[in-house]
């Protein structure tokens, strides 16, 4: 497989129920259509890394790599469909080979307007930034990949609900890892409220656990939220959300909704009992404000911390500790 010199080719493991563009050649991607019965798909992602990548970015916009003279965008090399077993099977002998000591998955759950592609070059960033200590996967329910799609995404993230759940619980009980820690980005987290207070809740009786778990920036009310929540502390060796007041995305889901609080926008600021809640205002990345759980150096410091050393949030020096009102606490990221 030819990569350009001095880049990187970063795997990234998959499911999905989406429609394939083609069902003889899965290798020619995946539709926004989800599959009947939540039939599942699985397989493996090649994404190039460059040379030139920026800590947190999935590439410059084209006039700075115009002005550059220089191409910094991830993009997606290959696509290697798999068999339930053939994933399970590649999974567990990559683990094996792994040198080092922690041999843990990371899970990446995208949110709204995102397509199979974004969906993997955004995992492969994630992974790649973090140095996860093991290998990175995501999951890519059928999003539209469009502005205009937020209606029929929240209908299919709802569909996606027990392929989401199959595929994690997989992923925990069937792979030899060590720790399957979660990313749940956006409207991905509905997806992952509801599957994780269903069917994996009930896998999870069985002895399955997950390592960390962080929330970043939920479009999910925060009534239901605070209903359902309390799993995490039960499922998870962390579980942290992270919020804030620039979020113009998760504020307009609000808005949508006749002005529901969404738990990844504050005032007010969601806290739940066995949930460390970090609000990310001070950091400033993009337009909207809504992607700076990937993007913005502080962050992903804090998740990088918590995959090595799961240190609570008083002993992360980045992190400054405030408490609400009533004295519950939280801690903003100065």
């Amino acid at each position: 497989m030819n990569v350009p010199l001095g880049s990187h080719l970063y795997p990234v493991w998959y499911g999905t129920n989406r429609v394939p563009v083609d069902r003889q050649n899965e290798k020619k991607g995946y539709t926004s259509e989800p599959e009947p019965n939540s039939l599942t798909h699985y397989g493996k992602c090649f994404v190039i890394i460059p040379k030139s990548h920026t800590y947190g970015s999935t590439g410059s916009p084209w006039y700075k790599r115009w002005f550059k003279e220089s191409d910094d965008r991830l993009s997606v090399k290959e696509l290697l469909p798999l068999t339930e077993n053939g994933f399970l099977d590649d999974v567990r002998k990559i683990l094996a080979n792994q040198h080092f000591n922690d041999k843990s998955i990371l899970v990446y759950i995208h949110g709204y307007n995102v397509n199979f592609e974004e969906a993997a070059i955004r995992a492969a960033q994630i992974g790649f930034d973090l140095k996860v200590p093991g290998i990175t996967a995501f999951y890519s329910w059928p999003s539209q990949g469009t502005l205009l799609g937020y209606g029929a995404d929240y209908d299919n993230i709802q569909i996606s609900e027990d392929s989401l759940s199959r595929f994690l619980v997989k992923m925990a009980k069937n792979t030899n890892a060590d720790r399957v820690h979660i990313v749940a980005h956006s409207m991905g987290n509905y997806g992952l409220l509801r599957a994780m207070s269903g069917a994996t809740a009930k896998a999870t009786d069985s002895g399955i656990k997950f390592g960390q778990i962080f929330l970043a920036a939920p479009d999910v009310d925060v009534a239901l939220f605070r209903q359902l929540a309390n799993i995490y502390p039960k499922v998870s060796e962390r579980t942290t959300l992270y919020v804030s007041a620039k979020d113009k995305a998760v504020d307009a889901s609000s808005w949508l909704r006749k002005n529901q609080p969404r738990a990844g926008y504050m005032p007010p600021i969601t806290i739940v009992k066995g949930i460390d809640t970090i609000e990310a205002t001070n950091i400033d990345v993009g337009l909207l404000g809504h992607s700076y759980f990937s993007e913005a150096a502080g962050i992903l410091g804090d998740m990088h911390n918590l995959l090595l050393h799961n240190d609570p949030p008083d002993k992360r020096p980045q992190l400054i500790r405030h408490t609400t009102k009533e004295g519950a606490p939280y801690w903003a990221v100065e």
